[in-house]
Parts: structure tokens; C-alpha cells; sequence
């Protein structure tokens, strides 16, 4: 707990002994406190927008199906989770959350569908890295051209 300190309106004695600077405090945590948020909604708006692609490509195929159908609600966590995860690329993400409508429609079952699903993911990004990781030719064609 905290209580106002002796150095002023602006300085907050903490409950272990050291004051904190309201304005440094400020100063301080104003840009890490933008770009939290900043992270936040962009977050929010790759998970919803990788559900939406992949439901509506969903919806198109399986023209019986509910709009409010659980596999939805089972994609939007599945997506939820990868993000949990750390995978917050927009483009992986619709893969992932296709695959996973995929997987679930062939194998019925949520967990399944999930690991199958990460799998696929799994091989995306392997084939990415090795796409960005230049070969052990790319250096001397660089020091040839120079």
C-alpha cells in the first residue's frame, strides 16, 4: 500500500520504505503503457480476424451450417490459444485457424483437431524459416557481385 510522502503532493511513500516520483513514474511508463494497449487491440484484431476468414470460407463450403454453430466458438478459442502462445502473425494465424476447421470436420474431435491443426503450423513456420535463412551460397554470391 501506498501513502503520500513527506516530499510532496507529487511522491508516494511505498509500503517498503522507498518514495516513488509520480511524474518520473509517469514519464517513464506513458510509452510502455501506449504500446501495451497499442499490442492489445492488435492482438484482439488478428485473433478475430483469422476467426472471421476462416468461418466465413467455412460457412461458403458448408452452406447447413449455423452461423452461431459451436465449431465456431471452438475456433475462436483454438485461436485464442495459439495467440496465448506467442503466434501473433496475422497470416499464420488464418492458416492455423482454416487447418483447424479442417482437422476438426475430419477427425471430430477438439483436441485432435487442435493437434493437427498445430502441425500444420508447426510446418509453415519451418518453411518460413528456411525460406528467410539464406543458404551457405548466398554469402559468396554476395562477396562476387561486390
Amino acid at each position: 500500500m501506498a501513502r503520500r510522502a513527506a516530499g510532496g503532493a507529487n511522491a508516494l511513500q511505498r509500503s517498503y520504505g522507498t518514495t516513488l516520483h509520480l511524474q518520473e513514474f509517469a514519464e517513464r511508463n506513458v510509452s510502455s503503457v501506449f504500446l501495451g494497449l497499442w499490442e492489445v487491440s492488435m492482438t484482439s484484431q488478428a485473433i478475430e480476424g483469422a476467426c472471421a476468414f476462416a468461418w466465413r470460407n467455412y460457412l461458403l463450403l458448408h452452406s447447413g451450417i449455423s452461423e452461431n454453430d459451436n465449431r465456431r466458438s471452438a475456433l475462436h478459442r483454438y485461436v485464442t490459444h495459439l495467440r496465448g502462445t506467442g503466434e501473433d502473425s496475422f497470416d499464420l494465424l488464418q492458416i492455423a485457424a482454416v487447418a483447424y476447421l479442417k482437422k476438426l470436420d475430419e477427425l471430430h474431435d477438439e483436441r485432435c483437431a487442435r493437434l493437427a491443426a498445430d502441425q500444420v503450423l508447426a510446418e509453415c513456420l519451418a518453411s518460413r524459416k528456411s525460406q528467410q535463412t539464406p543458404g551457405p551460397d548466398a554469402k559468396s554470391k554476395e562477396r562476387t557481385t561486390w
